[in-house]
């Protein structure tokens, strides 16, 4: 992560070892979305026992926000080419 970019980028003896530093740690969408719906789906499965479940979950999705937006600025990799399929799945199911 950050290690490699401000400490040893700077020190690699050549140019693709220091590509190879700052290149980033690779990501899948498809997680971030399984994560996104599964903590939405246990706030609305155990509403009627846990009615303050709401507000967890609300308190969860922005930390899962916050969190996720510093790594796609800072840590992770550029996004991998994918199609529209996740977006229309996602679209027509929730």
């Amino acid at each position: 992560g950050q290690f490699q970019k401000h400490y040893l980028g700077p020190r690699a003896t050549s140019q693709s070892e220091m590509n190879l530093l700052f290149k980033g740690t690779p990501y899948t969408l498809a997680e971030r979305y399984t994560e996104l719906t599964k903590i939405l789906f246990l706030a609305y499965y155990y509403a009627v026992y846990l009615p303050l479940g709401f507000f967890f979950c609300t308190a969860a999705l922005v930390v899962y926000y916050y969190s996720d937006k510093f790594c796609l600025l800072r840590v992770w990799a550029p996004a991998p080419m994918i199609g529209s399929q996740i977006s229309t799945l996602s679209r027509t199911y929730f």
